[in-house]
């Protein structure tokens, strides 16, 4: 077996006997609510494609102990973590994916922690790992209220009351500061 899609697994608590399926290369993990622990995976020397989303009708994020088990790994060449998060809130495990060639990640993070994963992969082009993005995921659509320019998306949380979305145009001034920050950090 080289690929598993597990879909809506709700009642679904923990993913013990994958461990198993040692050949396994695509691993895709959609809604798995119960599940916390990712332990499991670091066993799949073979795999290079992992997906785990959360629920495409839910707007809970699916919350994992931690993403250091990925970090074991050797082979992993695509990562897709879209509505998941962990409970310590750290990408630093991620950086050691020297394999990795795309990286798609919800904006759930601190700033700090995705601008660092970024300084792990300065060469990766994946949109998650720049200052902001525009345009994907149908941003395009969201215009800015003054002068109808379509907004960005900054990447990287900066507290509870900071903005996700904003106009590159009115709000410049923001964006430059948050680039300024990203790249500080991306450096550090």
């Amino acid at each position: 077996l080289t690929k598993l899609i597990l879909w809506g697994g709700t009642k679904l608590n923990t993913l013990e006997g994958l461990e198993k399926l040692t050949s396994l290369e695509t691993l895709i993990l959609e809604h798995i609510p119960k599940v916390h622990s990712l332990e499991v995976l670091s066993q799949l020397p073979q795999l290079k494609r992992l997906v785990i989303h959360s629920s495409s009708s839910s707007d809970k994020h699916l919350l994992f102990d931690s993403f250091e088990p990925l970090s074991h790994l050797p082979s992993l060449e695509v990562l897709d973590l879209a509505g998941v998060v962990s409970a310590d809130g750290s990408l630093f495990s991620l950086g050691k994916l020297q394999t990795l060639k795309q990286l798609y990640l919800g904006n759930l993070f601190s700033i700090e922690e995705v601008a660092r994963l970024a300084g792990c992969f300065p060469h990766l082009d994946a949109e998650c790992l720049e200052p902001y993005s525009a345009g994907q995921g149908g941003l395009g659509a969201m215009k800015c209220k003054k002068c109808r320019t379509s907004q960005i998306m900054l990447n990287g949380k900066r507290g509870k009351k900071s903005r996700l979305f904003v106009c590159p145009k009115c709000q410049a001034d923001v964006v430059a500061e948050h680039v300024a920050l990203f790249r500080e950090l991306q450096t550090a």
